[in-house]
């Protein structure tokens, strides 16, 4: 018989089984226990990937099991190295899962348009939307309020196919795109004017976010929710039918931010 080539007389010698009957398939109530071999990983000149080869390609014989209890805990300890080196690797190359910041709310028309009208929105801006649902803010900044261009981010592929259909529809899918990516991740350098709907939760970290990345004198405009630190240059308080069927309420309060001065 052979074993990958190899006559077992030739593998006995080499040291890669220590009985003969390594290649033997015991017969029906044979109680000759010799057919139960233990390889000598050790000492095999071809390494333990081509042994766990020849131990997995015979059929009733060495079973797999018998080689990885010898292995020694050097050996152990050098393949969970490898696998968590693997892993590792692995993590470093997938991109972090984006993080939710808030639920899918539309803004109703009406508050949208005293989002932009805070804001000021004209020909020179180009508008930022973090969380910007079916697009309809940074659509509406340039169709009727004439900013320049925008776009918008969001978890969410649907409402990002939604909000790049919508804007074609507007006339305006050559200076508005929407993106499906994290808030958080995202290069808001380019705004001059940025809108915000999100959780309380994650406010603090927005604001840290928008501090430190935002051109001064730019205008930030935030729904309902305040930023933590940040005082508000003015506060609106709005009241709107549409705004029940979204929250339950009709009351809406819109602050706006202006990015200072750095020292």
């Amino acid at each position: 018989m052979e074993i990958l080539g190899i006559r077992v007389e030739e593998a006995l010698k080499r040291g890669y089984i220590a009985c003969r009957e390594f290649d033997a398939v015991p017969s029906r109530g044979d109680k000759d226990d010799r057919s139960r071999c233990r390889v000598r990983h050790e000492t095999a000149p071809t390494g333990l990937a081509r042994l766990t080869r020849i131990v997995e390609g015979q059929v009733g014989t060495v079973r797999a099991a018998v080689l990885r209890k010898r292995l020694t805990r050097a050996r152990r300890a050098c393949v969970l190295a490898v696998v968590l080196f693997v892993a590792g690797i692995a993590n470093a190359q997938s991109p972090p899962s984006p993080r939710n910041a808030g639920p899918i709310v539309a803004t109703p028309t009406s508050i949208v348009d005293e989002i932009l009208e805070l804001a000021g929105v004209g020909r020179d801006d180009f508008v930022v939307d973090l969380g910007s649902g079916d697009g309809r803010i940074v659509i509406a900044a340039v169709a009727r309020y004439g900013a320049r261009g925008g776009f918008g981010v969001d978890i969410s592929p649907e409402m990002v196919a939604l909000s790049n259909r919508n804007a074609v529809t507007a006339g305006v899918g050559d200076r508005v795109h929407f993106y499906e990516r994290d808030l958080f991740a995202t290069d808001v350098r380019e705004a001059t004017v940025v809108t915000v709907y999100l959780l309380p939760s994650v406010m603090g970290e927005v604001e840290r976010k928008l501090r430190a990345e935002l051109k001064p004198g730019t205008r930030v405009v935030v729904h309902d929710f305040p930023f933590p630190q940040w005082q508000a240059e003015r506060a609106v308080s709005v009241e709107s039918l549409d705004k029940i069927k979204v929250t339950g309420f009709t009351s809406s309060q819109i602050f706006l931010y202006r990015v200072p001065e750095r020292p």
